[in-house]
């Protein structure tokens, strides 16, 4: 009877202390895996851009966008961006900033000139004109003032039949 009462201590004393082993290995495990956010900015840009990493994780803003991280304590993120570059990160719990300097996107200028156009074997008075409502009319000759981005192409055509296209140059 002895015996018995000193079996079923045993076991109470054993079965405690597997479950607290196997409580503790699982806090461990669930300790070790935090939250964060990862701030991406996006320098120089003022379209939408995106960051992300090689699992999955990411996300898309104008200027700058949050994407909420989670993993492992102690690992090393690598963030890129569609505008280029990398950035890297710890997860650590504490909230980060990836950031990306994105190339300058630079606009035409506006440039203003002058195109002239001549109206061969006429005596009449023609027009020269284009689809965006520039033109000019004139015997013979006619100037029209053109203002335009920087390298974009004008269709000319006239009263008399011609065409011919001119580059924004200034």
């Amino acid at each position: 009877m002895k015996q018995k009462v000193i079996f079923q201590i045993f076991l109470i004393l054993v079965l405690g202390f597997m479950t607290t082993s196997v409580y503790a290995q699982e806090s461990k495990i669930t300790s070790d895996i935090v939250k964060e956010q990862v701030k991406c900015v996006f320098e120089n840009s003022n379209e939408i851009q995106k960051c992300y990493t090689n699992e999955g994780i990411g996300c898309s803003g104008t200027g700058t966008c949050i994407a909420d991280v989670k993993g492992k304590k102690g690992d090393k993120q690598i963030w890129k961006s569609s505008c280029g570059g990398e950035a890297y990160t710890i997860i650590d719990g504490d909230n980060d900033y990836a950031e990306f300097k994105c190339p300058k996107t630079l606009k035409p200028p506006i440039v203003t000139e002058q195109v002239k156009c001549v109206f061969e074997n006429s005596d009449e008075i023609q027009k020269c004109y284009t689809n965006d409502g520039i033109g000019c009319s004139g015997t013979g000759t006619c100037i029209a003032d053109v203002k335009g981005k920087k390298g974009d192409k004008q269709i000319w055509k006239s009263s008399c039949g011609g065409y011919a296209y001119t580059i924004i140059d200034g």
